[in-house]
């Protein structure tokens, strides 16, 4: 992997983090995401394919999209993780509680 192509995965990966941000605004049902995106938002939310260390990432995301009481809710199982699938998941748990407001996802509990 040279240069060109981390410049890349990066840019990709905050191209993800703000489509994520746009359809939990916008309350786009979960349904209607694309699945590479609704399967890495529900990756990043998945705490027994974090590490032992971002466990309370997962934990931080979910209080802050959901509120304090889904702290330990799963939304769905999710499928196999690609390499790309968990690097994007980390980044969504690292920047998306900074783009939304507190208990923006809650739509999406049903």
């Amino acid at each position: 992997m040279d240069r060109l192509d981390v410049e890349r995965a990066i840019a990709d990966d905050e191209d993800m983090l703000v489509q994520v941000a746009r359809l939990i605004t916008m309350r786009a049902s979960l349904a209607s995401w694309p699945a590479d995106v609704r399967s890495t938002f529900l990756l990043a939310l998945d705490d027994t394919q974090a590490s032992r260390a971002e466990r309370w990432q997962v934990v931080a995301l979910r209080r802050h999209l959901f509120g304090g009481d889904a702290a330990s809710e799963q939304l769905s199982p999710t499928m196999h993780v690609s390499p790309v699938m968990r690097r994007r998941a980390e980044r969504l748990r690292d920047g998306l509680s900074a783009m939304l407001a507190f208990r923006a996802g809650r739509y999406l509990r049903g």
